[in-house]
């Protein structure tokens, strides 16, 4: 321990500065105590010994790292919230225009798995200098975490200024940059919220938060205002997120059947397989409230396992209780054909339940399998290996054609009902459907008209030789209990 012959107390701060005579650039921090023994010498306990000089460069870089981007030199999150914290009271007082701008680099996920995180990082980098370059003195860029940023627009002149300096960013970001040899063109989803009388800094932010994401939604490289209309779409979307989340653990989805009836003879031979959300708050959810946000979020891989796992053990059980029946059809997603574990996810059912292959029918449409056509042949050829059968949903509405037809491994043809519901009415739905089920005779193929309400479409069917139908004319989707009654008295 170092002689101390000057003492110099820092009161309410529970330390004591000393200082050595000759070691004049250190000093000592002691606790909230010491012990006096004379007027000359002081004996400290639990001292440590530190250079004034160090410390001083330490807490400058300690400050640093607590309000400053290590990446980008930006003002952080937490110095940018006490910023605007300070800007909402000063303007209680000097009335002014403020606005926060979030800021959200379009796919940098995929550019740093592509590229790597060195180059991200590079990017992010010249991202902040970038917009840095088109923003005034008095505004203040911060770098919010990962590949967002949030702008602090300081006494406006005009809410119309706004987009001004937003579109001005777009246009820096015009042209593609060079970061280290690789060249990358970069775009923005960009929320804005202008300040209103009562608003805190939490729900500035969130309000930007919530607008950026909106555009987001118009396809990115895009500017939004927040508006309350705007809040409450996306409010009710993200609500309706974290309900599916929950939905998807609690297995909330149930699975009903509408039957697909054999137009010659009038007997259920099969059913589809249909989703249905029963949720805690609202009840019975159709699939058009949720299934749109399942297949953007990739939800629709574990709700399609869950929902082929119940329609496997639901079969297994009929043809175990003796009903007679050809097959149940389950509607397939172009996520679940692109992850990775599907064919391995729909083997592992079928062992689990016992089901027969040739039992299960996988619906696939046109639209679909011609966005990744030549992966989708790959998979469609794997299940058919396995023994499933695969039918065409809804054609007539997206890319019909001879020629894919024949290469795809497939069945049976569903005729979309928007060609059977004026059958009776239109010639031209006759003759087109006369066309689809010739054509589809002539591959080999099996045809099943959807949608069909009246008897006088049917009539239509049988005289175009069509073999199958479903529709509410023989039933609405229905429970397994229901649909087991059907059977029975359709089939008796």
């Amino acid at each position: 321990m170092h002689r101390l012959l000057k003492r110099q107390i820092k009161k309410g701060l529970g330390e004591e500065y000393l200082e050595d005579e000759k070691l004049q650039n250190f000093f000592t921090l002691i606790g909230d105590y010491y012990v006096e023994k004379d007027k000359e010498r002081i004996l400290l306990e639990n001292a440590l010994v530190v250079n004034s000089a160090e410390l001083t460069e330490t807490n400058t870089q300690l400050q640093n790292m607590a309000f400053f981007d290590s990446l980008t030199g930006l003002t952080n999150r937490k110095l940018f919230e006490k910023e605007l914290e300070l800007t909402l009271k000063q303007i209680q007082r000097n009335k002014r225009n403020i606005a926060v701008l979030f800021f959200d680099v379009d796919h940098f996920k995929t550019i740093n798995d592509t590229l790597g995180h060195d180059i991200g990082d590079e990017l992010l980098i010249t991202v902040s200098r970038t917009i840095e370059s088109r923003i005034r003195s008095c505004d203040t860029l911060a770098r919010w975490g990962g590949d967002e940023f949030v702008l602090l627009l300081d006494d406006l002149a005009h809410i119309d200024d706004c987009s001004i300096i937003a579109e001005n960013i777009q246009k820096a970001f015009s042209e593609p940059f060079d970061i280290e040899g690789h060249i990358i063109k970069i775009s923005f989803s960009i929320g804005i919220n202008v300040y209103e009388d009562g608003q805190t800094a939490l729900q500035m932010l969130k309000n930007a938060d919530i607008a950026m994401y909106l555009s987001k939604e118009k396809g990115r490289d895009a500017y939004s205002f927040f508006t309350s209309d705007i809040s409450k779409q996306i409010l009710a979307d993200q609500k309706l997120n974290e309900s599916l989340i929950k939905a998807i653990d609690n297995k909330e989805f149930i699975v009903l059947y509408q039957p697909q009836v054999d137009i010659a003879t009038g007997k259920i031979t099969g059913a589809e397989a249909l989703v249905r959300w029963i949720h805690p708050e609202h009840g019975f959810t159709m699939p058009f409230e949720f299934i749109p946000l399942a297949e953007e979020k990739g939800y629709i891989v574990e709700i399609g396992v869950q929902v082929l796992e119940q329609a496997c053990i639901d079969m297994k059980m009929l043809l175990d209780s003796g009903y007679v029946l050809n097959n149940i059809a389950v509607n397939l997603s172009l996520k679940q054909i692109r992850h990775q574990g599907f064919v391995q996810s729909v083997q592992n059912i079928l062992n689990s339940t016992s089901l027969n292959p040739s039992y299960l029918e996988f619906e696939v449409t046109e639209t679909m399998i011609m966005k990744e056509y030549e992966h989708a042949c790959s998979v469609l050829d794997t299940l058919r290996n396995l023994g499933i059968t695969l039918s065409i949903d809804d054609f007539g509405t997206g890319y019909s054609s001879l020629s894919y037809l024949k290469r795809l491994p497939i069945q049976k043809i569903k005729i979309d009902k928007s060609f059977i519901d004026e059958i009776d009415r239109d010639e031209n739905d006759v003759e087109i459907t006369k066309a689809i089920i010739a054509m589809s005779h002539s591959l080999g193929l099996k045809v099943l008209a959807e949608g069909v309400e009246e008897e006088s479409q049917l009539q239509i069917l049988r005289q175009l030789k069509c073999e199958s139908y479903q529709g509410y004319y023989c039933s609405k989707p229905v429970a397994i209990q229901e649909f087991k009654t059907l059977v029975q008295k359709q089939n008796t």
